[in-house]
């Protein structure tokens, strides 16, 4: 006879990680961490799977998390826009995780990206610069729009996207490059709202990136944030607690996210002119010896000389190292608007 077993409630690992339940691995869950990463790379929308028992809900949890970050379904996403819903489900005193492969958004994705990314003059460029001028293309290209049932080629040549179309772009394009970026989203708590940001690897160590606020706003405030950032978390601390569509935050359970800015200093500064000591706040002594690269969409470059950068009124980033009042070396980050 069949069990007919009755929903639960939905699994959110962004919730149950932070509960620290202990668990220890099982032999079955590396059987269905296989299953689960082989039905992604084949595609199969609509796999199913169910698997348990647990004794409580809170071991559920646990187990689905482990098993999550084993798959690694964000890694897959980029390629049919397919993830996991999980849901646990309660036979009587057991419980269960019922695992389903789903899409995102079906038909979304219709642009050549290596045609696009063919046209951008970053062949030489290292992987920092590579990151630095696709985001301020991003940025450049697109305006933030609501739209429904909107491709990504609409997005291309309209030039407008929202949250998730900014998200996808930079990542894709990213892809081009052989530069690992996934993307994160998540709702608040009380479904009010949505996001979809995120994370690119520098190192061995991953970053959040938001394109599309910082298109909205102006700036490169949101760029290669580390996960206890002030700043990122006043604008995504809801969306990361709350639910997840594809990507939560719970998904990345095995990847290594760093806690601290990759830009240990970041201004924004309109001048033609910049004193490095005084927009960093460093010494006079030390201003003169920073390292700078910069990365503009166009021909343009900035030059240095002793403390001073010169701009000549072009848009773009600059970057490098410098000694802080402390003696330690750190990386800073200047957008000029």
């Amino acid at each position: 006879m069949m069990k007919v077993y009755r929903v639960f409630i939905i699994v959110l690992f962004v919730l149950v990680v932070g509960a620290g339940f202990p668990y220890e691995c099982r032999a079955e869950d590396t059987s269905v961490s296989m299953e689960l990463r082989t039905a992604l790379a084949d595609s199969r929308l609509g796999y199913e799977t169910i698997y348990g028992p647990y004794p409580s809900a809170e071991e559920a949890c646990a187990a689905s998390s482990g098993i999550m970050a084993s798959v690694d379904a964000p890694s897959y996403f980029l390629s049919d826009y397919l993830y996991v819903q999980n849901q646990i489900v309660t036979d009587g005193n057991l419980y269960y995780v019922r695992a389903t492969i789903k899409q995102y958004r079906s038909g979304i994705d219709d642009v050549d990206w290596a045609s696009v990314a063919g046209g951008f003059p970053i062949d030489g460029y290292t992987k920092l610069e590579k990151i630095a001028w696709i985001y301020q293309w991003v940025c450049e290209n697109f305006s933030y729009s609501l739209g429904e049932s909107r491709t990504l080629s609409e997005c291309l040549s309209s030039g407008n996207a929202k949250c998730d179309e900014y998200a996808i772009i930079f990542a894709k394009l990213l892809e081009q490059f052989d530069i690992d970026c996934r993307c994160v989203d998540g709702i608040t708590s009380d479904k009010s709202a949505g996001h979809m940001w995120n994370m690119v690897k520098v190192g061995n160590l991953w970053y959040y990136c938001d394109v599309c606020e910082d298109d909205m706003y102006g700036s490169f405030d949101l760029f290669l944030r580390g996960s206890e950032d002030d700043a990122f978390l006043l604008n995504h601390s809801a969306y990361m607690a709350g639910y997840r569509v594809c990507n939560g935050t719970g998904d990345f359970g095995g990847y290594r996210i760093a806690k601290e800015n990759y830009f240990y200093f970041t201004q924004a500064i309109d001048e033609e002119k910049i004193s490095l000591s005084d927009a960093l706040g460093v010494a006079n002594k030390d201003a003169k010896k920073a390292s700078m690269e910069s990365v503009l969409l166009g021909d343009g470059v900035y030059s240095k000389k002793g403390k001073y950068i010169y701009t000549d009124g072009e848009c773009g980033v600059c970057f490098g190292r410098v000694r802080d009042e402390d003696g330690f070396m750190r990386r800073y980050l200047i957008y000029i608007y």
